[in-house]
């Protein structure tokens, strides 16, 4: 199978969400998969090329427009997908609360499967009114796609 993972923010940044879709995308090509990672710059403080690859997992970066108090956006990363969805058997996004795994949904909707992994909702108090506004707006594209993951209770509890 040809899968994309899609993620804000991607090795060689050191975050949990990071660390996942690594290792999820080295066991997947042990299982023979073909594993590409769509990702933007955000949060890197040098600069690496569009195209680049770890290991065989081949990867496309493109420049972070938006800051959007910490939600992140790549107009690069958003029309690449758009375009080349169709290439992948199955596209599966990490992190809630991130534009470029959440607003793609909405339009990829019943045009290949897709799998959604939050990676951690928002959870802190300090956050509770942007995560209420969230989860009433931007939040409710999850349910268009396939299948959910959780990867702790928490984030179990909060689908």
């Amino acid at each position: 199978m040809k899968i994309l993972q899609v993620t804000s923010t991607f090795s060689p940044l050191l975050g949990g969400q990071e660390k996942i879709v690594l290792e999820l995308s080295k066991r997947l090509i042990k299982f023979g998969h073909k594993v590409t990672v769509l990702t933007s710059d955000f949060l890197l403080n040098e600069k690496f090329p569009e195209e680049d690859k770890i290991g065989k997992i081949k990867i496309f970066r493109f420049k972070n427009n938006l800051f959007l108090g910490g939600y992140g956006f790549s107009w690069k990363a958003f029309w690449w997908l758009i375009n080349n969805y169709k290439n992948y058997d199955i596209i599966h996004f990490h992190g809630y609360n991130r534009f470029l795994t959440e607003i793609p949904i909405f339009f990829l909707k019943n045009k290949v499967p897709l799998i959604f992994t939050p990676a951690g909702f928002i959870h802190t108090k300090k956050n509770y009114i942007f995560k209420l506004i969230h989860d009433l707006t931007i939040g409710k594209i999850i349910k268009f796609v396939d299948i959910c993951t959780a990867l702790t209770e928490l984030d179990y509890k909060d689908y």
